[in-house]
This record gives structure tokens, sequence and C-alpha cells, in this order.
């Protein structure tokens, strides 16, 4: 039965190509808005929801944390000076040198 069926014709899908670009994911922005500093970014979202502000401990990882992946630095270069406000989502506090 296989000799009574039509010869198998081989057809080629064009391919298309994909071009993939490298874009540098920003780790956290920094906006002001109305003379606070706001800090906004999905990493520092988790970070700050897996912190429990009540242990020192976790509060001291919290601050390493935000200095090692440049977000004081950043709030400096921003112009954020002692005593400014910043906020990072829910967290409100004043900035200390």
């Amino acid at each position: 039965e296989i000799q009574k069926l039509p010869p198998t014709i081989l057809i080629e899908e064009a391919k298309e190509e994909t071009i993939y670009e490298f874009k540098p994911e920003e780790k956290f922005k920094i906006e002001i808005e109305d003379g606070v500093y706001c800090v906004v970014g999905d990493w520092i979202r988790v970070v700050l929801e897996s912190t429990n502000f009540d242990d020192p401990e976790s509060m001291a990882y919290f601050q390493r944390t935000i200095r090692k992946n440049g977000v004081i630095e950043a709030l400096e270069k921003a112009g954020c000076k002692e005593g400014d406000p910043v906020k990072i989502y829910d967290l409100e506090f004043d900035y200390i040198e």
C-alpha cells in the first residue's frame, strides 16, 4: 500500500531570524517626589518585604544590602543629604550619613 501513495514533497518553511539585544537591567531607580527621595526596584521590594525591622540582625542585613547594591551611593549622587526624607515603598526614614 505504501507504493500506491504519491511521492513525498519536501517543503522548507522560511525561517525567521531572531535578533536578541542585551540591555542591562536597572537594579533600581531614585525618583524625587515633593522633596522625598523614593527608591523603587523589584529586587529592593523583595529584600524589603523579607526584612523584619524589629530584629536588629535583619535590619543590619537590609542596611548592608542596600549599601552593597549602590542605593546609598545613588541617593548621595541624587543630592540626598543628612536628614532628607527617603522612602522605599512603605518604609520611610530620614537619611543619616
